[in-house]
């Protein structure tokens, strides 16, 4: 599985929102985007106009957290569900 897990919370992502080619994005092969905090303010454009499903859940600096196994787990196994 594929999967975009930036390493922190997106203080800036608002400012980064305006920047993302979302045509370009959609013609890549979609992918996961994980992350919290202000990274919400990027997952609803991403799904939206360019195809990509994400989860509200850690950060790269997270993955030590055993709820992203479970989350990660959860959206593989919905696919197949589908």
């Amino acid at each position: 599985m594929a999967a975009v897990i930036p390493p922190w919370g997106g203080e800036f992502a608002i400012e980064v929102l305006g920047r993302l080619d979302f045509d370009r994005l959609r013609e890549a092969s979609p992918k996961w985007f994980s992350g919290c905090s202000d990274l919400s303010t990027i997952q609803v454009p991403l799904l939206l106009r360019a195809g990509w499903a994400s989860l509200h859940g850690p950060n790269l600096m997270q993955l030590w957290d055993p709820a992203l196994d479970w989350q990660l787990d959860r959206a593989t196994l919905s696919q197949f569900l589908a």
